[in-house]
């Protein structure tokens, strides 16, 4: 909008910070979409607007498929999780476990993939039994490591005791 090439209109919006937001045009801005505008891509658009969290999710893939409009996708698959979508949660995951149009943070994408996991997401909810599994092999691992550490330390002062003796 700041370009003067996406076109939009002020509407109020007394809930919000400056009282109103920016309906676009998205024929302005049919450009930087990174797939036609198809009769059922605006079909998807027009219900995601309407609240509707799975068609919110699917406009969020639209935009995740080109690296340059993941960012994009990642504001529309925030509003979907938002409305309850367990897909919008587990495609949230993976954009900031792997840093798809946002920062890699490894403790959101967790946080999103725990949300997708209580409601009910399959997927999601393996991949957590499999960060469980994990987790309690390292845990068994460093038991182990803790273990022969301390008969190391036990072994080598049984040493020094035994060559104290000596003199």
């Amino acid at each position: 909008m700041e370009s003067g090439t996406i076109k939009g209109k002020a509407i109020e919006a007394g809930h919000l910070p400056g009282g109103q937001l920016v309906r676009v045009d998205i024929s302005s801005m049919a450009e930087q979409i990174p797939t036609e505008l198809t009769d059922e891509f605006l079909e998807c658009v027009k219900n995601a607007e309407a609240g509707d969290a799975q068609e919110t999710t699917n406009v969020a893939t639209y935009f995740y498929r080109s690296p340059t409009t993941q960012k994009i996708a990642v504001n529309w698959f925030e509003l979907a999780a938002k409305r309850g979508n367990a897909d919008a949660m587990e495609w949230l995951w993976d954009s900031y476990y792997h840093g798809y149009g946002v920062k890699p943070d490894f403790a959101i994408a967790i946080q999103w993939l725990g949300k997708a996991a209580k409601q009910g997401s399959t997927m999601a909810q393996a991949i957590v039994e499999g960060l469980r599994k994990i987790e309690a092999m390292l845990r068994e691992q460093q038991k182990d490591q803790h273990n022969t550490i301390l008969k190391d330390i036990k072994r080598l002062a049984n040493m020094n005791n035994t060559g104290s003796q000596e003199t």
